[in-house]
C-alpha cells in the first residue's frame, strides 16, 4: 500500500497516510479539534471591537447580537406615541421619510392620521377616511367611485359635516351635443331626479 508524507495543519509534525487519503489535514482526531476550536480574533463590523471566535466561526462578523441587530436596523422615535421603535435595514431601506415613520400601535389603532393630514377610521373594521364615512352617513348610502369629498375651509382633519361638500368627478365623454345631452339626463337619473321633454 502506497503511503503519502503529509503536515499537520495543527502541529506541524510530518505524518504518513496512504494515498488515496492525500487531503487529511491533521495527523490525528485531537489535532483537528484543537485547530478549529484555537481562537482568533476579529473585527466587529458594527462597533470596530476586537472579539475572539473559534475557527470554526471565522464567518461571524459581529462581537454581540446587539451589534448585529444595530448594523442590520436601527431605533427611531414613532410620530405619533414618540415611543422607539426597532426597524430593520430592510425596513429603513424601503421608507422614504424615517421622521413620518409610525410604531406597530399606532398603526393599529382605530383612528389615526396619515402623512397628507387626513383623518382614517375603522368603523366596521375595514379602514375609511372619515370625511367619505361622515358623508355616507349624512346622505344614508355609500359614495359612488367618481364623488369626492371637499371640505370647505381648507382644513383635512375638520371633518364636521358643514364643512364637507359633495362633489361629482365625472365629466362627459366629448363634446357632441347628443353625449352631452345623454350624460346629463344620466348623471341626474343617478341622483333620482326624473326627466321629461318638453
Amino acid at each position: 500500500m502506497a503511503y503519502k508524507k503529509l503536515k499537520c495543519l495543527n502541529c506541524n509534525i510530518e505524518f504518513s497516510c496512504e494515498i488515496k487519503r492525500k487531503n487529511r489535514k491533521f495527523c490525528n482526531l485531537n489535532c483537528a479539534y484543537q485547530y478549529r476550536t484555537k481562537p482568533v480574533e476579529k473585527e466587529c463590523v458594527n462597533c470596530l471591537k476586537i472579539f475572539t471566535v473559534t475557527k470554526s466561526k471565522k464567518m461571524k462578523k459581529y462581537c454581540s447580537k446587539v451589534c448585529w441587530l444595530l448594523y442590520k436596523g436601527t431605533f427611531i422615535n414613532c410620530k405619533e406615541c414618540q415611543n422607539e421603535f426597532w426597524l430593520t435595514y430592510g425596513q429603513v431601506k424601503k421608507r422614504k421619510n424615517l421622521l413620518n415613520s409610525k410604531c406597530k400601535e399606532c398603526k393599529n389603532k382605530d383612528y389615526y392620521y396619515n402623512n397628507k393630514g387626513y383623518a382614517f377610521i375603522k368603523p366596521e373594521g375595514t379602514l375609511i377616511a372619515e370625511h367619505r364615512y361622515v358623508m355616507e352617513q349624512h346622505i344614508g348610502r355609500k359614495l359612488y367611485h367618481n364623488e369626492n369629498v371637499h371640505h370647505i375651509n381648507g382644513v383635512r382633519n375638520d371633518n364636521r359635516i358643514e364643512n364637507l361638500e359633495l362633489w361629482e368627478m365625472s365629466q362627459p365623454r366629448g363634446q357632441r351635443l347628443d353625449e352631452k345631452i345623454e350624460f346629463y339626463i344620466n348623471f341626474l337619473e343617478k341622483y333620482g331626479y326624473t326627466i321629461s321633454k318638453e
